[in-house]
């Protein structure tokens, strides 16, 4: 008995020195476990405070555009910028916005902010917006004020510029450069630059001399890939590069391989193309538009597409948004075709469908009392040559078609004329292509206008012309496509500083 009272007891004192020690370790990794997380947190808030010094302040994930974009750390820079289900544009100085909804459509458009000047370019990168101005590149977070935009690039005539990662490339005058995010340490990369793209694999460019070159990212190394032809245009679409001029090219970056694409037609000059995932618009030298499939490999007339290529437009959820610094915004369906038009006011861009032609959106300008711009108004056709006359212009037309009845011509009020295309006014595509209004000095409202020239000027008024922003003809009728180009590129002739300017003003 008594053996096994002393081996009992020492099993007890045992049993409670392993107890203290487990409870000792547990408190020692507790111990450790708290500093390490503390240490993590302390990490997490130090990063967080020294990239708010540096950066706006940003937001986690975006959805982008998906124009323009090789992957999502090389972004071009375009007139319009997609993130969130949201639109962005420059309009003069003003950045404008407007909401997706589902189905491409555009609500909800308003004025953002403005600069001093106008807001050319615009690229959005993790919640910031880069935009550049007639005197460089500004940043500044969606959702603060554009009077907190930080300038980060002072270059002037900038004629655009990427993102990448942590860098901004930008060229001027045919030289391109590089730098920060936040626009220190700016070096020349290469010059000779026609136009340019950035891809995973380097710099792609095509010099003034038409040659197909890669640089890498500092410019160190130069291979020439081709020597081309009137190449006009460079674009890149899902890591494939394509290069326009009267032909077009396809370079393979993950192969390294250039073929042509074998397109039927000649490309239009001064054109841009639309690559999307199946297929390229581009417009022909005979004027009409061609898509190319790529599952099918060949193009057919499309007669005409409402488009607009690089930099002009931004592909988004399978649309195309574009606009040419203005109010009005178009949206063209990548499937169907279809398109709609979007008419933002000057002032207020209050969203409304453009169903109405310019000639009902004319400003109600006062004049001087008892004037009429209209007085007298007479058309005469003598020796070849169209007249359209009133007892204060003289406008000279070409002779034939007036001759035809392509022109009609109507007085609006005693301050505006207008001149229409009659075929198309005929059919109920409105047909308007220009119309002539007197405005009295120091009366500048016609700058509300999106489009317009000074026709001529006298002692006390000013004749402003102006012209249409959206389509005023049968899309589908050949005739009246080519009949309105015509009549569009006399309209185009009259303004004030042209040595033959067909409008004269009588008194």
């Amino acid at each position: 008995m008594e053996y096994d009272e002393k081996n009992s007891g020492r099993s007890k004192t045992l049993i409670l020195v392993l107890g203290a020690v487990v409870i000792v370790l547990i408190v020692i990794i507790s111990v450790l476990a708290t500093l390490l997380v503390t240490g993590n947190k302390d990490s997490i808030k130090t990063t967080g405070e020294a990239s708010t010094e540096t950066m706006p302040e940003q937001k986690e994930s975006h959805d982008v555009d998906e124009s323009n974009v090789g992957t999502d750390n090389y972004i071009k820079a375009a007139y319009m910028v997609v993130s969130d289900d949201k639109i962005y544009w420059g309009y003069d100085e003003r950045l404008c916005e407007a909401d997706i909804e589902k189905g491409g459509a555009l609500s909800n458009i308003s004025e953002y902010g403005r600069m001093e000047d106008d807001i050319d370019l615009l690229a959005m990168k993790n919640g910031v917006l880069y935009f550049n101005c007639y005197d460089g590149i500004y940043r500044v977070a969606l959702g603060e004020s554009l009077e907190a935009a930080e300038q980060i690039v002072s270059h002037k005539s900038i004629d655009g510029f990427w993102l990448t990662e942590n860098k901004i490339y930008f060229d001027e005058d045919e030289i391109l450069y590089c730098t920060d995010l936040s626009g220190g340490n700016i070096k020349e990369i290469v010059s000779d630059v026609e136009s340019y793209i950035l891809s995973e694999s380097g710099i792609y460019y095509i010099s003034d001399q038409d040659e197909f070159l890669k640089t890498d990212w500092d410019g160190k190394s130069r291979d020439r890939l081709e020597k081309l032809e009137n190449v006009e245009e460079i674009v890149i679409h899902n890591q494939d590069i394509y290069v326009a001029g009267e032909k077009l090219w396809v370079y393979h970056t993950d192969k390294g391989t250039l073929e042509k694409v074998p397109i039927s037609e000649t490309i239009e000059d001064d054109e841009e193309i639309l690559v999307t995932d199946d297929y390229i618009l581009y417009e022909a030298k005979n004027g009409d538009d061609y898509q190319y499939s790529f599952k099918e490999e060949k193009d057919e007339n499309m007669n005409i597409v409402l488009y607009a290529g690089n930099p002009y437009s931004v592909q988004y959820k399978g649309y195309l948004y574009y606009s040419f610094h203005s109010g009005n915004v178009t949206c063209l369906d990548l499937e169907t075709l279809d398109y709609e038009t979007y008419d933002a006011d000057n002032s207020l861009f209050e969203s409304s469908r453009e169903t109405k032609s310019v000639e009902n959106e004319k400003s109600n300008n006062s004049v001087t009392a008892g004037y009429d711009i209209a007085a007298n108004l007479a058309v005469r056709l003598t020796d070849g040559v169209g007249l359209v006359q009133s007892d204060y212009i003289n406008l000279v037309m070409p002779y034939d078609d007036l001759a035809d009845g392509l022109w009609e011509i109507e007085a609006d009020s005693t301050s505006s004329i207008s001149f229409y295309y009659s075929k198309a006014r005929a059919s109920g595509n409105g047909g308007f292509v220009f119309s002539i209004e007197a405005y009295d000095w120091g009366d500048n409202s016609y700058e509300d206008y999106p489009h317009y020239v000074i026709g001529n000027l006298s002692e006390d008024k000013k004749y402003i012309v102006v012209f249409p922003t959206d389509v005023q003809y049968n899309i589908n009728d050949s005739i009246q496509k080519e009949e309105y180009e015509r009549l569009k590129e006399f309209a185009e002739q009259i303004y004030g500083q042209n040595s033959d300017n067909p409008l004269s003003i009588i008194q």
